[in-house]
């Protein structure tokens, strides 16, 4: 199983929601699907580039700060939601992705 403590404190940056070509030309790394789940998150700690990911079981993972949604072309942190702080002590990354979803970044 994988170590969480690991996964919360590497330096990189995880993207989540729509991919667009040019989202992925700045993240260095796309998950190989074959890798899901416990093979790709020990990859992944050992990266210190961008990840995109939408497998809410490994955003989850990310500190709050370090979770980049996107939508159309459009890129916010997860902390840039209007309701953010409502919901920061509640959830976890993954979850806050989940029930927020992607498309309030592009309004």
């Amino acid at each position: 199983m994988t170590n969480e403590q690991k996964l919360v404190n590497h330096n990189s940056i995880v993207f989540v929601g729509k991919p667009t070509d040019a989202l992925l030309s700045v993240v260095r790394m796309e998950p190989p699907l074959h890798m899901y789940p416990g093979d790709f998150f020990e990859h992944a700690c050992s990266q210190k580039n961008a990840v995109y990911s939408n497998n809410m079981d490994f955003v989850r993972f990310y500190p709050h700060e370090q979770v980049k949604v996107c939508w159309e072309g459009h890129v916010k942190s997860i902390t840039e939601h209007p309701k953010y702080e409502k919901w920061k002590n509640e959830m976890d990354s993954g979850e806050m992705v989940s029930f927020f979803g992607a498309k309030w970044v592009k309004e």
